[in-house]
């Protein structure tokens, strides 16, 4: 998936003319098969992966997402997801206005007759659901284009719509932390603008997640299942949470110098730790660690959906946690406490 630019709370529509697998003579007669499936899909709360302003998104040129579609008799059959009708991928090809911009499929889809019940799942990256077969775990790569897992399940099951677009709506199965900073007058000795240069900033947090296909959630996975170098028994792996570089944002909030973010599993909030030169000629860093499950366990979390925001202010021996918030993926409950420098 390429670079985007963002677009606050727009809807996508995608049409995605999708094929039967397989269907004989008889079944084709009584089919509402032969009229394709259209989707429309939006992104809940507007966000998706890496964007301009890190407010709002749009799909770009090649995107792509997983399309499956179960049936069933009735629509508690269907619902189970055990009936597999279509499994494609579909790529995103911008037109010429925004409104032209339409989903491709990598081979038809239909739907496949006007009397099944038809239940719908998408998700982003296209292949999320093959993790199913390797543990259930995937490592992230600390991108968010990547890294931003997100998953539309249709709302019931469903007959032929005939011309009217099926409804799925997008969201995120990952969190994301942003940290902002500000830098106490005490810098301005050593730096016109006050600003040091940050070296990089940092959160402990796994890079395994699992994904559970059935509740469709996500979280840190702490072991990964191997092979014992002879071949024959299995091994198990443990990884610990480990320090994660955050990436430095597009976008700074206004009354601060510098913000970060990283996607991560839901999960309790690890530690922040900020490395900052000890000076203009020094390689030697500077590290500033603050833990705020230690200020207020109650807060210190990442929620599917939800972007936890740090505001830290830093001084030559000291950061301070002026205030933390849960929000919906662009904007949330208040921290502050302090912890020092090395």
């Amino acid at each position: 998936m390429k670079t985007m630019k963002m677009m606050m709370g727009m809807g996508v529509a995608l049409i995605a003319p999708m094929m039967m697998s397989c269907s004989n003579d008889d079944e084709t007669a009584n089919n509402e098969a032969g009229k394709e499936i259209r989707v429309e899909a939006v992104i809940n709360n507007g966000t998706r992966t890496v964007c301009n302003d890190d407010v709002t998104t749009a799909f770009v040129d090649g995107d792509e997402i997983g399309v499956m579609v179960y049936t069933g008799a009735d629509a508690a059959e269907a619902a189970a997801c055990t009936n597999t009708w279509i499994n494609a991928t579909c790529t995103y090809v911008v037109g010429t206005t925004a409104a032209a911009a339409t989903w491709v499929p990598g081979k038809q889809m239909l739907w496949k007759n006007s009397t099944d019940y038809h239940f719908f799942e998408a998700v982003y990256p296209k292949n999320l659901k093959d993790y199913n077969s390797d543990q259930n775990t995937l490592r992230l790569t600390g991108e968010e284009k990547n890294d931003d897992l997100l998953m539309a399940v249709s709302s019931t099951a469903m007959q032929s719509t005939g011309a009217n677009p099926v409804l799925l709506t997008f969201n995120h199965l990952m969190g994301k932390l942003r940290v902002n900073l500000k830098f106490r007058d005490q810098w301005q000795d050593q730096y016109q603008d006050g600003v040091p240069p940050v070296a990089k900033v940092e959160t402990r947090s796994s890079e395994m997640v699992y994904f559970d296909p059935v509740a469709r959630t996500v979280k840190p996975a702490l072991s990964v299942a191997g092979t014992s170098s002879s071949g024959s028994s299995p091994t198990t792996s443990i990884i610990y949470p480990a320090l994660r570089t955050m990436n430095e944002a597009n976008v700074t909030p206004a009354g601060f110098a510098l913000s970060y973010t990283l996607v991560l599993a839901p999960d309790k909030l690890g530690e922040v730790v900020v490395s900052i030169p000890k000076d203009a000629a020094s390689s030697d860093l500077l590290t500033f660690t603050i833990d705020p499950a230690t200020v207020d366990p109650a807060k210190a979390v990442i929620e599917a959906g939800k972007t936890t925001v740090l505001n830290l202010t830093i001084g030559r021996d000291a950061i301070v946690l002026d205030n933390s918030t849960i929000v919906p993926w662009q904007d949330g409950n208040t921290i502050s406490g302090d912890a020092f420098g090395d």
